[in-house]
C-alpha cells in the first residue's frame, strides 16, 4: 500500500464520518490526485462546488 493509498483511505473514513465537511472533501480529493486518480479528484470537487453554501457564507 503507497502512502496516497492510505491516506485515501483515512480521508474516505473521515468523509463517511463528516459527509458534509468540503475539508473532509477537498483533502479526499488531494489524496487522490496523489494517487493519480485525477478523475475522482475531479468529480469530488465538483460535488464540493455543487454544495449549498453554509450559512452566513451566502
Amino acid at each position: 500500500m503507497t502512502d496516497a493509498d492510505a491516506a485515501i483511505r483515512v480521508f474516505a473514513l473521515n468523509v463517511s464520518l463528516f459527509p458534509a465537511s468540503r475539508n473532509a472533501l477537498d483533502s479526499l480529493a488531494e489524496a487522490y490526485v496523489a494517487s493519480g486518480d485525477l478523475a475522482r479528484s475531479s468529480a469530488i470537487r465538483k460535488g464540493i462546488k455543487d454544495m449549498p453554501s453554509p450559512p452566513g457564507k451566502q
